[in-house]
């Protein structure tokens, strides 16, 4: 129904269930005259939360490293306590953007590749996990 090869569907499905997302719904009649899919929104995408004047998009997972990383973590140490399998694609989903933003940072930068590599939290993500208690 979606299209002509009838893959749409599944497609969709496969990669909700990728990014952690509950599966979409779908409602159809007998005569198969419409369908209706809800695609739910993951639960932790767009929370908000407030950085001094600046609104600071950071998403539960997000925030789980963040408050993980007082002290230094290994990427499988912080993969394994969010959840995620230990893949590149997660570094770049959820630890990329925290150093990016100034939260997170390496424990040996001059080797961001060392096996012996972790992360920790700088003094702007602890500022900002101090201010924005659960």
């Amino acid at each position: 129904m979606t299209e002509g090869r009838g893959n749409g569907i599944p497609t969709i499905q496969d990669e909700l269930a990728k990014n952690d997302s509950p599966r979409a719904t779908i409602e159809t009649d007998a005569q198969r005259s419409f369908f209706l899919i809800d695609i739910p929104v993951h639960e932790g995408y767009g929370n908000i939360v407030e950085l001094h004047d600046a609104s600071v998009n950071v998403n539960q997972k997000e925030y789980d490293i963040l408050r993980f990383c007082k002290e230094p973590q290994s990427r499988r140490d912080i993969f394994s306590h969010i959840g995620v399998i230990y893949h590149s694609k997660n570094y770049t989903r959820f630890i990329e953007p925290l150093i990016e933003m100034g939260f997170l940072e390496l424990t040996i930068p001059d080797k961001p590749k060392s096996p012996d590599q972790k992360f920790k939290l700088t003094d702007k993500g602890n500022n900002f996990i101090s201010s924005n208690k659960e």
